[in-house]
């Protein structure tokens, strides 16, 4: 059984994953749009 606590952390951790890796998205389609204006 894991404690709540390392639960806590774990789902934080995820979290904070996958906003960092939406973000990185985001910020990738915003240059590929400003590649193709160019």
């Amino acid at each position: 059984v894991h404690q709540i606590q390392n639960e806590n952390y774990d789902y934080s951790r995820v979290s904070n994953d996958n906003f960092h890796r939406a973000y990185v998205v985001y910020e990738h389609m915003e240059n590929y749009k400003n590649s193709l204006l160019m």
